[in-house]
């Protein structure tokens, strides 16, 4: 049992510092994704403004979560961490997922990130998503906006399987949510 789980199984560890872990580890992502060139653990420890102690402490075990691989002395982002810092942060002005029910017929809902997403495959109307899954729309905004092609591969099987209705719903959701959930978990264990 990590340590985290012992102390929050205690009682010590509130949410809202599982909030601030996930936050500071997802700032340590940030930065070495935007980091270009090799940069030496004091210099990476300034861009992120921790100690060297809890930079290192972050990166171990983002390490331990598949999102950083260490290679001899150096850290770096892992695909999987691109995808999954793109998952948890807004994406960028302009590439929001709109609902639609038709051509031209707009619900008024837009989605914002990935968390979001799920939020309004709950709450938008039924045709708005088979209007999208018969089209691959979902797929091609996972795709492109966070470069995640499992989860795009999974609603391309949902859409093969001719689902609709409330059992299309479930489904996508089901799956879309797992994905958020397990970025969302490894980050704060």
């Amino acid at each position: 049992m990590s340590t985290l789980t012992h102390l929050r199984a205690l009682g010590i560890i509130v949410k809202s510092e599982v909030g601030d872990l996930v936050e500071e580890r997802l700032r340590v992502l940030r930065v070495m994704n935007e980091v270009t060139g090799k940069v030496g653990l004091k210099e990476f420890t300034e861009m992120v403004g921790l100690t060297l102690g809890q930079t290192l402490g972050y990166l171990q075990g983002l390490v331990k979560t598949g999102f950083v691989k260490r290679v001899e002395r150096r850290y770096s982002i892992t695909g999987e961490g691109k995808i999954a810092l793109k998952s948890l942060s807004p994406v960028p002005e302009g590439m929001e997922f709109h609902f639609y029910t038709g051509i031209d017929q707009y619900t008024g809902f837009s989605a914002k990130s990935l968390k979001e997403f799920c939020e309004l495959l709950r709450r938008v109307d039924v045709g708005a998503l088979e209007f999208h899954v018969s089209r691959g729309d979902f797929e091609n905004w996972i795709t492109s906006v966070f470069g995640d092609t499992e989860l795009a591969n999974e609603i391309m099987k949902i859409r093969e399987s001719a689902l609709s209705g409330e059992s299309l719903r479930n489904e996508i959701l089901a799956v879309t949510e797992a994905r958020y959930k397990k970025f969302e978990k490894l980050l704060s264990s």
